[in-house]
């Protein structure tokens, strides 16, 4: 992805949420995000990769209560979360 792509990207996100005061991209690409999903057996056609296609890799800080506060989505990280949630869940005695 060219830094045009990236740039139009931010502005986009920057719109859509106007009481961040900051979003920065990471570098994951949108290939090697659905190709990973792919190889994991998920279908990524349609809704999903337009997801990925903006959101794949991204941080979303805003000001809550004085603080500066912050969500990051990282799409290849979410691959992991069911085997962390089993790990998790055993770990407690829950499963």
């Amino acid at each position: 992805m060219s830094a045009f792509d990236d740039a139009a990207r931010q502005w986009r996100l920057r719109d859509a949420l106007p009481a961040a005061t900051r979003v920065d991209l990471g570098p994951s690409s949108v290939d090697q995000v659905c190709r990973l999903y792919e190889e994991a057996g998920h279908d990524v056609e349609g809704e999903l990769r337009e997801f990925f296609e903006e959101y794949r890799e991204v941080s979303i800080s805003w000001i809550y209560r004085e603080m500066e506060v912050s969500v990051q989505i990282v799409a290849e990280e979410a691959l992991s979360f069911p085997e962390m949630l089993t790990y998790s869940l055993g770990r407690w005695g829950a499963l």
